[in-house]
């Protein structure tokens, strides 16, 4: 009878770099990097240019903490060596609007260097450094919205913790500390495109937190408008947009601020399948007409959007105070539930009387 052995351990490298949509310069990014201190929040970060192919091969970058920006070989097996090939590398960032550190992208056979190399050489203009080497057709990058469908990625002890770089063996012999390991290669090694035309979920709305309500403008010198005036219209927006959110949970629909991805609205909450969205307008005699258009083609434009992704959704505008004829005719023509705080309970389902 034969011995079933195990599989050859693969050498695995697991490389934290701030969150990006397409580390991709020659593309432009809606996102700035998020996580890694200071380095990555004044956009300087190399690995900007991680997914971006230059002759058909990628230069990526990790920062670590090597004098030479090389990674540590030898916790690959390879003391003394300058490189290390076929390893997988798997990028992780931390998630801007889930918690926890998620996988963005992967170079499947990618060679780590013991010492940076200089990629201006191989393409003018290119971010200079790198440490990771891989073939374009080896590598795949996660689309934004597919970096949730998988567990969160541990910080701390045995796992990914203060350094940017963890060093690892695929599969793992330690039992429960090496499971996440696991489970975070069997995702890359099994991961299937999602077919083309395919809707890929969106990512969750977050939690609504409440927004401070005294705001103070920070208008350069000199002023061009009233400032007492523009503090007094933020803080209504925000008092009315807080009392919304707090009416909502009252009624049992937890509040949510958009994730992602999502349009910017400024509240929302679910009632069964069914999204409502909000856009909260602060209103004065002077600026009544301008801020209705305003907020009536910004709630179009996200109801669009939403209902894009095959999302119910309903469309409502929060003013400060009930306007002027006709703007509740204008409002239901465009399919928009007019609001102001005397109507506010309007947007929710009665309670039931209890009988006697």
């Amino acid at each position: 009878m034969g011995t079933r052995r195990s599989p050859r351990p693969r050498p695995v490298v697991f490389a934290r770099v701030g969150w990006l949509e397409y580390y991709d310069s020659a593309k432009p990014d809606p996102t700035r990097p998020t996580g890694g201190g200071a380095f990555n929040l004044r956009r300087r970060g190399a690995e900007v240019d991680n997914f971006h192919p230059i002759r058909r091969r990628l230069y990526g970058y990790v920062k670590t903490g090597s004098r030479t920006s090389g990674l540590n070989l030898a916790r690959l097996g390879a003391k003394g060596l300058d490189r290390v090939d076929d390893v997988l590398v798997i990028f992780v960032a931390v998630h801007p609007d889930v918690e926890g550190q998620r996988i963005v992208g992967w170079y499947d056979g990618a060679t780590c260097l013991a010492e940076h190399g200089n990629r201006s050489d191989h393409e003018a203009g290119a971010y200079a450094i790198y440490n990771l080497v891989a073939p374009s057709h080896a590598a795949h990058l996660l689309d934004s919205r597919e970096r949730e469908s998988h567990d969160a990625i541990p910080k701390g002890k045995g796992a990914l913790g203060q350094s940017n770089v963890f060093y690892a063996e695929y599969p793992q012999q330690r039992g429960k500390s090496g499971r996440w390991i696991d489970a975070a290669v069997e995702y890359v090694i099994g991961y299937k495109p999602p077919k083309r035309g395919a809707r890929v979920a969106g990512p969750p709305l977050r939690d609504y937190k409440p927004v401070p309500e005294r705001a103070s403008t920070r208008q350069p010198l000199p002023f061009t408008k009233d400032p007492d005036l523009l503090d007094n219209a933020l803080t209504s927006h925000r008092q009315l947009q807080n009392e919304l959110a707090r009416l909502a949970r009252a009624r049992g629909f937890p509040a949510h601020r958009p994730g992602r991805d999502w349009p910017e609205f400024d509240v929302g909450w679910f009632q069964g399948k069914r999204l409502t969205v909000v856009e909260v307008k602060s209103l004065v005699d002077a600026n009544e007409n301008h801020q209705l258009r305003y907020g009536i083609g910004q709630l179009l434009e996200y109801r669009t959007r939403v209902l894009q992704e095959g999302q119910q959704v309903r469309a409502v505008l929060a003013v400060s105070r009930r306007p002027k004829d006709p703007w509740l005719d204008i409002c239901r023509a465009a399919g928009i539930v007019l609001v102001w705080p005397d109507t506010f309970h309007t947007l929710f389902p009665a309670r039931l009387r209890k009988r006697r």
